[in-house]
């Protein structure tokens, strides 16, 4: 590999005669967006033509703004929910190329989505990436302009190679070590949303210390088989609040016991530890 892939501040993107929009049609109403800003955009959805036809209203679209519309310097109406490119390859090249990682090959040899359309996946994605693997991405683009929450960050290929053709879709493989670099990233996200569900401030005095305390009890949920993040956040909030209660062998058994469902557990525990059984019962 020939080093990690390098990234810019760069300012707001300009139109120019090769540039192009990404946009994630989840996220926006792409055709109403474009026509509304740009008197002359042409849009095309990376869908259509391809095996994912069926989920046509789900696509990213390709949208090449025109040189006199408003939509290239409008970003608050797309820059949450796409990218720019720049390519001189030509509209019809790019869309098969991009067509081309519409989904990507997982080290299982499985297919998965690919949402680089979206910017915080394309930022998480490329942060991955060594120089050699982003230009092979990037094909015929030579810049990918991301919004981030601190500005533009453009990222570069320097020598643009050919485009791959739609029918060469899932050509890209990830690596190992890319997944457990987002699951790693998913963790993190994960206590940061725990420590704000826990009332925690970053301003306090004991927050570090006390944030520190949630990464073993969400581990200690996922060996209780509390895998989703509402029935994981559910067990830290008892353990938080109920320990040392909760990690005797008697509460331990009852959490780990597979044969219940993780929601039945919860409730039950949750009943008992702040004794409202005790009411039902009378």
């Amino acid at each position: 590999m020939s080093g990690r892939l390098m990234m810019d501040q760069t300012d707001a993107p300009a139109w120019s005669d090769d540039c192009y929009l990404l946009l994630d049609g989840l996220g926006m109403d792409v055709p109403v967006t474009a026509y509304t800003h740009d008197d002359h955009p042409i849009i095309t959805p990376l869908f259509r033509g391809t095996r994912h036809a069926k989920l046509i209203e789900a696509s990213p679209w390709l949208v090449k703004p025109g040189a006199n519309g408003k939509l290239i310097t409008q970003p608050d109406s797309w820059a949450s929910a796409g990218v720019v490119l720049y390519c001189e390859a030509g509209m019809t090249a790019l869309a098969n190329h991009l067509r081309s990682l519409i989904s990507v090959k997982t080290p299982s040899e499985q297919l998965a989505y690919c949402r680089f359309y979206s910017p915080g996946w394309a930022a998480r994605l490329f942060a991955t990436m060594e120089q050699e693997e982003f230009a092979a991405w990037s094909g015929p683009i030579s810049r990918w302009v991301v919004q981030g929450q601190e500005g533009w960050i453009e990222y570069d290929s320097p020598l643009p190679g050919p485009a791959r053709a739609a029918e060469d879709e899932g050509w890209y493989q990830l690596r190992k070590e890319q997944i457990e670099q987002w699951h790693l990233e998913e963790f993190e996200l994960l206590i940061e949303r725990a420590a704000l569900q826990l009332g925690l401030n970053p301003e306090q005095p004991d927050y570090l210390a006390a944030r520190k305390r949630i990464e073993p009890l969400l581990l200690q949920a996922r060996q209780f088989g509390f895998e989703s993040e509402q029935t994981a956040l559910h067990y830290l909030e008892l353990a938080w609040h109920f320990a040392p209660d909760s990690n005797t062998p008697e509460w331990v058994s009852q959490f780990a016991d597979q044969s219940i469902s993780p929601e039945q557990r919860l409730y039950k525990a949750e009943q008992q530890l702040f004794k409202l059984d005790e009411g039902a019962s009378a």
